[in-house]
């Protein structure tokens, strides 16, 4: 299964891209306004051309979803989170919040 982004949030840019032992290939992306950083882990792989830098639209392919890192080999998932930011935060920062009101606008 593809991931894309799909909240009014998500447009934003690509914070970090890297390899851990739990989160396996994982990926962070900071909304446009930079009050949200949304965290995808254990992916199989990244969308073709994604890098750190790059603006995503709304809607623009992140990764597919995979079982890397401490994942369970039982079958692929997604870990993901929303982290509210304050200004000037570092990506590994941040509040974790329940993404299910931003996923639907509630």
């Amino acid at each position: 299964m593809e991931v894309v982004s799909r909240s009014e949030y998500s447009a934003g840019t690509v914070e970090k891209l890297f390899e851990s032992k739990e989160g396996g290939t994982t990926a962070y992306v900071r909304s446009a306004d930079g009050r949200w950083i949304t965290y995808y882990a254990h992916l199989d792989g990244y969308a073709p051309g994604l890098r750190e830098g790059l603006y995503l639209e709304r809607g623009a392919p992140i990764g597919t979803v995979g079982f890397t890192g401490n994942a369970s080999a039982e079958g692929p998932h997604l870990h993901f989170e929303v982290k509210r930011m304050k200004p000037g935060e570092s990506w590994d920062k941040g509040e974790a919040i329940d993404p299910y009101p931003l996923l639907t606008g509630r």
